[in-house]
């Protein structure tokens, strides 16, 4: 028959008061770093929690270090920065993906934390908080340089604010392996190589999705594995460049893919393409421009109501529908135009035909024409063939030549 159930007080507990059977010499009220060796989530029979009303996901602990090292602790409940019905959170930790007996302390990757007791009974262990990684290289421990700064890396997803305030938020991506119960990152993750079935070979996989959101002094990044959208905001103006990216710091990107400059002042906006095309929005100027990389140009006046193009070669074409005219030059001068009830036809040597109305100009060309009728009516008017005498239709022969005469210069 066990004896009085004693308090910490020395004072003797009723045995009408539902407790453990420990008394107060089995306090424990140490601090023990552990290695999280097993989750046991809210649906698994052997959570204590089962089916409790708020259940919570336990984990097993083996203790590292100090006299109760290698010391296993079961149902542990963690402690959380939030708790309530309606401000609440939940994390939970990744134990170790090796056998403890297997390999080295070195070498194991699960969660280390800090685990105490309800009011000293071991009974009721609690994570009270986490621990540096046991081979955390370079992952964690600030130095001068990168002074006052918040890491944080959950999943797969990085959150780091730096000492100037800039955020950076990153997927670098992976997979959850069902079979172990962990989430591998993506250089963690292997499949088996179909070429290699029958020997069972497998390699890490390179097709995981990784992507990252900056927030910098007047910059905002948005990248990932095949391209990259940097935010420039100057005054009254914000540049985006897109394009792949190799670097993680936009005051390192130097790509130039696609740069887009957007001036709110102005209500102008220009996109730049590696390949040299410019292309340029002007809203106060109702315009919109062109220009490709051999030179050729192309713009659109809405306020003009016109098209001009411009080749790099130097033939022009300009529409205009104010003045409702369409005119184009070639590079060796060649002019047309086509005016409202006017076409005109100018070679660069003279040549000249021009369509206005009921007429017909044919330029220095016509003229020739009409210098041959000329003569041709002078020589009826006088001796036909030399004959000694005019034509029997002088009259009409003179009148044609005066008409011919009056047309002369005007074509």
């Amino acid at each position: 028959m066990s004896g009085p159930k004693l308090r910490e007080d020395g004072g003797f507990q009723s045995s009408n008061v539902p407790t453990n059977d420990n008394s107060f010499n089995a306090k424990d009220h140490g601090l023990y770093r552990c290695l999280v060796t097993k989750v046991l989530y809210v649906n698994d029979p052997n959570n204590i929690n089962f089916n409790a009303q708020n259940p919570e996901v336990l984990y097993e602990c083996v203790i590292l270090g100090g006299w109760r090292s290698g010391n296993i602790i079961s149902n542990v409940k963690m402690s959380s920065l939030l708790g309530g019905d309606y401000n609440y959170e939940e994390r939970i930790l990744r134990p170790t993906s090796k056998k403890l007996h297997e390999v080295a302390l070195s070498e194991q990757d699960g969660d280390v934390v800090y685990v105490q007791f309800l009011q000293g009974d071991p009974n009721y262990p609690v994570i009270v908080s986490l621990a540096t990684g046991i081979s955390d290289v370079r992952k964690t421990g600030s130095s001068s340089l990168t002074g006052p700064r918040k890491v944080e890396q959950y999943n797969g997803v990085l959150e780091h604010i730096n000492k100037d305030g800039e955020l950076f938020l990153t997927r670098k991506g992976g997979e959850y392996n069902q079979t172990q119960d962990l989430f591998l990152p993506a250089d963690e993750v292997e499949e088996t190589d179909a070429a290699l079935i029958g020997n069972n070979e497998t390699k890490p996989i390179d097709h995981i999705f990784e992507a990252e959101m900056a927030w910098t002094d007047n910059n905002m990044l948005w990248r990932d594995n095949q391209s990259s959208i940097l935010f420039e905001q100057t005054e009254k103006k914000m540049s985006i460049k897109t394009g792949k990216l190799g670097d993680d710091r936009p005051s390192d990107l130097g790509f130039n893919l696609i740069e887009e400059v957007r001036d709110g002042a102005n209500q102008k906006l220009t996109r730049t393409f590696l390949n040299g095309l410019t292309i340029t929005e002007d809203a106060l100027a109702d315009k919109m421009q062109f220009n490709f990389k051999n030179g050729l140009s192309l713009v659109f006046n809405g306020s003009s109501d016109s098209v001009q193009i411009n080749t790099n070669a130097g033939v022009q074409l300009s529409i205009d529908g104010f003045t409702n005219n369409i005119t184009g030059t070639l590079v060796n001068g060649d002019y047309i135009s086509l005016n409202d009830g006017n076409i005109e036809i100018e070679e660069k040597g003279g040549g000249k035909l021009r369509l206005a109305g009921n007429q017909v100009a044919l330029g220095n060309s016509g003229d020739e024409v009409l210098d041959v009728i000329e003569d041709t009516l002078t020589a009826l008017t006088t001796d036909l063939f030399n004959l000694g005498y005019p034509s029997m239709n002088q009259p009409l022969y003179v009148a044609l030549l005066a008409r011919i005469v009056a047309l002369k210069g005007t074509l």
